[in-house]
């Protein structure tokens, strides 16, 4: 969202602020995520996970995780991602595979069970 128009991070910033404030009026544990793919760049997002954590809210950064789990290996890169059209033989990520949907999902579930316990 950051990266959509020029007014990006107001608006990424003004959403964290809603979040904030629901969570805290229901009574609610709100997650940022920043979610990541191969030759993503973070910074556009900075100032809203800055706020996220400003506002106090328990944030997860994916991307040394997702690092890891790809390391040196290609194959493991295209089980995790889907290959974007490009022009080129450079891999360009263009989405999570459900492999990849598998390891985000559990990257959250394990930063929720280290925050509030095993689910019941």
């Amino acid at each position: 969202a950051a990266r959509s128009h020029r007014r990006g991070p107001e608006v990424a910033a003004l959403l964290v602020d809603r979040l904030a404030e629901l969570g805290a009026q229901h009574g609610v544990k709100v997650l940022f995520v920043l979610a990541w793919t191969p030759g993503f760049d973070g910074a556009p997002a900075e100032p809203a996970v800055a706020r996220a954590r400003a506002r106090g809210l328990d944030v997860l950064v994916v991307e040394p995780e997702l690092r890891a789990a790809i390391g040196g290996d290609s194959s493991r890169l295209s089980r995790l991602f889907t290959r974007a059209p490009s022009k080129g033989r450079r891999f360009v990520a263009d989405q999570m595979t459900p492999e990849g949907n598998r390891l985000l999902a559990e990257l959250i579930a394990r930063r929720l069970d280290d925050r509030d316990g095993p689910a019941r």
